[in-house]
């Protein structure tokens, strides 16, 4: 977790914190507590009463920010970390600023709060997240 927020960070310093609203990740397949934040100015955390339902719409939402080459049969351990090099393939998940990847670490973060402990699922999303801030 805590490598991958300094990552996250890293990003933003390097662009000068400069995100603005002229660019946002897809909210195609995005989970619904994310727009109930944005509507609340980004100040309360949402409820999130069903931690696996939760989780399976953060992924969904995950799967489809990346490129078409990562993607297995739509499961996190599923998603290929060799291939492409393409120009521009990171351009649907590398937004930043308060509508980017903030909004997916922050996704992440409702997730562990949901969980009683860590789970298999979980610690593997976060080393996906992880190992895409490496690729930017």
């Amino acid at each position: 977790w805590e490598e991958m927020v300094d990552l996250w960070w890293n990003l933003e310093s390097a662009g000068g914190f400069e995100g603005g609203k002229a660019k946002a990740l897809s909210s195609k397949d995005r989970p619904t507590e994310v727009q109930w934040w944005i509507q609340r100015a980004r100040k309360v955390t949402p409820p999130i009463k069903n931690a696996a339902a939760f989780a399976a719409s953060w992924m969904r939402w995950w799967y489809a920010l990346n490129p078409t080459w990562r993607r297995g049969d739509g499961g996190i351990d599923s998603m290929a970390r060799e291939g492409g090099g393409e120009e521009g393939e990171w351009d649907a998940v590398d937004v930043r600023g308060g509508n980017g990847l903030l909004s997916v670490l922050v996704c992440l973060k409702w997730w562990r709060n949901a969980l009683e402990e860590e789970t298999k699922d979980w610690v593997m999303a976060v080393a996906d997240v992880t190992w895409v801030l490496e690729q930017l």
